[in-house]
């Protein structure tokens, strides 16, 4: 399982504990990152220029840092 899927289900694990709107916020880390999440597949490869985009993301967004 690849770094991106394993920030995908914190996303969602985070969205899901703070009771957010799930479609708003994944699309708030989308448009920031340049990604959609619901594409992050198990088997998507890593990529440091989308992880650094999904992390910065995840931070703007929820607040959170991911290493």
């Amino acid at each position: 399982m690849g770094r991106l899927y394993q920030v995908r289900q914190l996303i969602e694990k985070t969205i899901k504990d703070r009771h957010l709107d799930e479609f708003q916020t994944k699309g708030q880390i989308g448009l920031k990152s340049g990604l959609m999440i619901s594409f992050l597949k198990p088997e998507t490869p890593d990529d440091e220029a989308k992880f650094s985009a999904l992390k910065k993301a995840v931070k703007e967004v929820l607040g959170i840092d991911i290493h």
